[in-house]
Order: structure tokens, then C-alpha cells, then sequence
């Protein structure tokens, strides 16, 4: 365990990896510290970095001081920090909290920061749903027993009996947020990453105005872990952004209320709890139009290969023309094809390359399908009449297979909405050795 005395403040920090180069500094969220934050992110970055994670005042195992929290002094004892190890350039990230002290370091301090991440950050209150503020505000300390955060304070800080304390500090912090001017985020000397999850307490247009203001343009690709979010805090309605085919994100609104004393789900990558369930990447994420467009061709496709006999059973004739009447087995692969279809459009939601394999999926069982019709109808002569095996499939399964291909054609095709940032804005040219953006956890 390492200390290092940083004005009147005794400061615990952690240094892991072997990298010669310039170390990575790890700044936490708001009641959080090094395992919660960055329990998942700090063995990854240590296999090729050094890594110096820090626990700010009141927080982790750092003991509080005789002072209120402010942005300003975290950024200052991150200085210190560094003097103490000898450091005189580290890159930072920050998440939540921690990403508007690296945001101040970037500022105040732009000769100690080589690049900036700033995560689930804002640079004024504007960039946090409405209400998220007033709600942090009636926050009392028995909302979070139970959760991680309260979890690690109780196992790692000096006084596990400060918790109440240390809420109260933060709730005084969140009630005057720190704000930058957009020429203060223009002046930003240091090439920065701007990340947002997709149920974050920032809302996505405020990240990409932060992106604009860096010198970034639209549209950039997306990637990252779906269903991350920021946990254990009351959140009002939020928007949403998803990652969708092509890498464009697509926009929905939730007007659910989180529980505070629950956690939500997310933080694959700054997370050190294990994933829950509903975390996991194979959870289902359908993109809803191409998993109908899918279902209703593989349904209009099945439809002829069964009829209504006596007494109202189900039995097998098909594309009989096709089928039995050639020996056209090879009409049974477009059925797998349209079942990839669907299977993929159950992840195609989350996925691009779920999405793209939904629609060459359907791409091959319309040839397939086409080539059954064409069979079919060259076949209809040599019957004396068209009897109900032309009429079912004629009648209802021709229209409903066009319908379903249609529909999942169209799912690709449909523009993806932007926020209304970019509505009448001309991009901007991108600055000197500036930013990368993309949806990833959340702080």
C-alpha cells in the first residue's frame, strides 16, 4: 500500500504495469474508488502501461482532510501526486467525477497532461438530465448500503464510519458543479478522448458538442459495450444512444426512474463487480424491424408447405411443384437461411456484425425463395385447375414473404436519426492532434 503526503492530505495511490513510456493516471468517480471504478480497466492498461491510480480525499483509502471537496484542489493533489513520483507528463483518465478532474488538470495544469479520456463527462450542469442534480441532492447515505460503493468504502477506508460524512461532501460538491467556457474546451492543449455510454448521466448531445468544441466531426463510428450506465444513483428519464447497423447510433427515450438503492446495468469495462445477467453480451438486443421483416418472410415461406386436409389437420405439401413433383430438395435451404435471419436479428439491436449477418442471411433466402417461385409457377400449367396448394401459397404466402423482406431491407436502409446538435450545424475542422469519440462504460 502506498502513501504519499500531499500538503496537509496523506494520499493512497496504486502503481501496477511495467511500461517505460508516460504513465496513465487513473481518477475515480464520485463516492467510488480504485476497485469500483476501474476493477476490469487497470489489469488491461497495465499490460502495456505503467498505471498510477489514485484515491481522492475522503475517498477509498485516502483519509479526509479539514476541507470542503472541490474540482480544484482534487486537480492540485493529482499534481502533487505526480511531483511526489517524479512524473512530469502522465495521459489521465477520469470518469464521472474523475473526469472533471482530469478536465481541470487539463485546464488549469496543461503542462503536466499529455492526452485526456474523459468519461460519462460534462463541462457544465447543462450536460446532466434534468433533475439528476435535485436528485443527488435528497441522496441520503442509507440509499447506497448494500452497493458496491458502500461495500468498498466499508472494506478500505481508515474510518468506515465517515460514509455519512463523505456523502454529505459530495452532495455540497454536485450542488455548485464545475463549469468551462466553450473557449476554455477550444483552448484544451492536450488531444482528448470524449466516451459516453449509452445509459449515461450525460446526455449524448452535450458529449458531442464537447466533441465539436475539441475540433470533431459527425459521424464518427461507434463501439463499445452496450447497456452500460451509471449505477447506484436516482436517475429521471433519460435518452439513449445505440449502437445500430453501419455503426450509426440510434436514439430512444426510457421514462424510468432508477430505485437508488439499485444498481443499473452496465460498466463492462469500469467495473470490478461481477457481471450480472442482464450484463452479459449475449443477452438478446433485437433491432425490432429486421426481426419482424425476418420472421414474416420465413413465415410467408412456410405457409405453402403446409395445407388444411380433412378434418382441419396439417399436412405436409409444399412447393409441391418444386419439391415433389421435380425432386427439388434444394428448395429446404432457404428455410435456414431466413432462421439465421431472425436468430441474427435477435442481437442485431447491439451488434453490427449480427445486423449485417441478418441481412446476408436474407439476401440469400430471397434468391432461394425466388428461385421456389419461379420453379412453382412454371409448374402451375400442368395442373387442370389451381387448387388450394396454388391458392395458399399464392394467396398468402407470396404477399407476407415480400412484406417480411421488405421490411428487413428497409431496416438497413432507414436513416439513423441524429441528435438535433447536428441539425444545422456545418462540422467543423478538426484541431491539431484532437479527439476521438465513441460510446463506451459509463461513469
Amino acid at each position: 500500500m502506498s502513501y504519499a503526503i500531499v500538503d496537509d492530505l496523506r494520499m493512497y495511490y496504486e502503481e501496477h504495469g511495467t511500461g517505460t513510456g508516460r504513465p496513465v493516471v487513473l481518477i475515480h468517480g464520485a463516492l467510488s474508488a480504485i476497485g469500483t471504478s476501474f476493477g476490469t480497466l487497470l489489469p488491461l492498461l497495465a499490460k502495456t502501461r505503467r498505471v498510477v491510480a489514485v484515491e481522492l480525499q475522503a475517498h477509498g483509502r485516502t483519509v479526509d482532510a479539514d476541507r470542503p471537496l472541490s474540482y480544484e484542489r482534487f486537480a492540485a493533489d493529482v499534481v502533487g501526486l505526480l511531483d511526489h513520483l517524479g512524473v512530469a507528463v502522465a495521459d489521465v483518465l477520469g470518469w464521472s467525477m474523475g473526469a472533471g478532474v482530469a478536465l481541470r488538470l487539463g485546464t488549469d495544469h496543461a503542462d503536466r497532461v499529455g492526452r485526456l479520456v474523459l468519461a460519462s463527462g460534462s463541462f457544465d450542469e447543462s450536460g446532466l438530465h434534468p433533475g439528476l442534480l435535485d436528485g443527488i441532492q435528497e441522496l441520503r447515505p442509507e440509499h447506497l448500503h448494500g452497493s458496491e460503493f458502500h461495500e468498498e468504502y466499508l472494506r478500505t477506508a481508515p474510518d468506515p464510519a465517515g460514509w455519512a460524512n463523505l456523502v454529505g461532501k459530495v452532495k455540497r460538491l454536485d450542488a455548485d458543479p464545475p463549469r468551462w467556457s466553450a473557449d476554455q474546451i477550444r483552448a484544451l492543449a492536450a488531444p482528448t478522448m470524449v466516451v459516453l455510454a449509452d445509459s449515461d448521466i450525460v446526455v449524448p448531445e452535450h458529449a458531442v458538442e464537447m466533441f465539436r468544441l475539441l475540433g470533431g466531426e459527425w459521424p464518427v463510428t461507434s463501439s463499445g459495450c452496450p447497456g452500460a450506465g451509471w449505477r447506484s444513483c436516482p436517475a429521471p428519464p433519460t435518452r439513449r444512444c445505440r449502437s445500430g447497423p453501419g455503426g450509426w447510433p440510434r436514439w430512444s427515450t426510457s421514462s424510468s426512474t432508477a430505485d437508488p438503492t439499485r444498481r443499473r446495468p452496465g460498466r463492462p469495462l469500469l467495473r470490478s463487480a461481477p457481471m450480472t445477467t442482464q450484463e452479459r453480451p449475449y443477452r438478446p438486443a433485437p433491432d425490432m424491424a429486421m426481426l419482424i421483416g425476418a420472421l414474416a418472410a420465413l413465415a410467408g415461406y412456410l405457409l405453402p408447405w403446409f395445407r388444411v386436409g380433412e378434418s382441419y389437420r396439417w399436412w405436409y405439401s409444399g412447393w409441391e411443384y418444386a419439391t415433389l413433383s421435380t425432386g427439388g430438395g434444394w428448395t429446404l435451404l432457404t428455410i435456414p437461411c431466413l432462421v439465421v435471419a431472425v436468430v441474427a436479428g435477435l442481437w442485431a439491436g447491439r451488434s453490427v456484425a449480427a445486423a449485417m449477418t441478418a441481412v446476408t442471411a436474407g439476401i440469400a433466402g430471397m434468391f432461394l425463395a425466388l428461385a421456389v417461385v419461379a420453379v412453382s409457377l412454371g409448374a402451375l400449367p400442368e395442373r387442370t385447375s389451381i387448387n388450394w396448394v396454388g391458392e395458399l401459397p399464392f394467396g398468402i404466402g407470396l404477399p407476407l414473404m415480400a412484406l417480411g423482406f421488405g421490411l428487413l431491407f428497409a431496416a438497413v436502409l432507414r436513416p439513423r436519426p441524429l441528435p438535433p446538435a447536428f441539425d444545422d450545424r456545418p462540422p467543423q475542422r478538426p484541431g491539431p492532434g484532437r479527439t476521438t469519440s465513441g460510446p463506451a462504460s459509463g461513469g
